[in-house]
């Protein structure tokens, strides 16, 4: 679970927790005063911070919800400015005056390299067969079978 999703479950725990506590103590706050003016204030306060946390809850609960929802693709946005000109150049090694020829493959990682011609049953050729090994290269061909059914 991503983090701004545990983020999200956990403030809506920590709120359902506070609407409790205000509701409990709401009950006894009422206790304070036997005024009519202080209780009806009272009362008046306590709907509200729930109502107000009532709303918080649900914004969590819904952003919990939709995180994983992939949103619409916004606008294209404004293009950068534009870097500095580079060289011409297409190699690093273009004035250092080597040649190809001055490399070599190295000829024990080929040396095992064979190819086979790979031929059909009117026994045409219809590819070539790339393989390693060790020995010689075979003579026979490799013939392609029609599909067994």
């Amino acid at each position: 679970m991503r983090l701004d999703k545990l983020a999200y479950l956990g403030l809506s725990f920590f709120t359902s927790l506070i609407i409790i506590i205000v509701v409990v103590m709401g009950t006894y706050g009422s206790n304070i005063s036997t005024d009519p003016n202080f209780l009806s204030f009272f009362k008046w306060y306590i709907f509200l911070l729930v109502v107000n946390l009532l709303n918080i809850l649900i914004t969590l609960i819904f952003h919990y919800l939709m995180a994983d929802i992939p949103g619409v693709k916004g606008l294209k946005g404004f293009t950068g400015d534009k870097g500095i000109s580079g060289d011409n150049s297409k190699c690093f090694c273009d004035n250092q005056g080597i040649s190809a020829s001055d490399y070599s493959i190295n000829d024990d990682i080929t040396s095992d390299i064979r190819t086979r011609p790979v031929e059909d049953e009117n026994e045409q050729q219809v590819g070539t067969l790339i393989y390693h090994d060790a020995l010689p290269p075979s003579d026979e061909l490799l013939i392609v079978q029609p599909e067994i059914q």
